[in-house]
């Protein structure tokens, strides 16, 4: 079983993503993160108070 497998769920979840921003995201009352990057995902950005 993989590591990422028994972490919490997030409200946006990317595998093998490239190139994704996210900018200026307001996550709330979730419990858990609000971004969770996987396997692959390379070149994404998270930026401008992205919360």
């Amino acid at each position: 079983m993989h590591a990422y497998s028994l972490a919490p769920g997030a409200a946006i979840v990317t595998k093998m993503a490239k190139g994704i921003t996210f900018d200026r995201c307001t996550f709330q009352n979730l419990g858990s993160a609000g971004i969770n990057m996987l396997d692959g995902s390379v070149g994404n950005t998270v930026k401008n108070k992205c919360i």
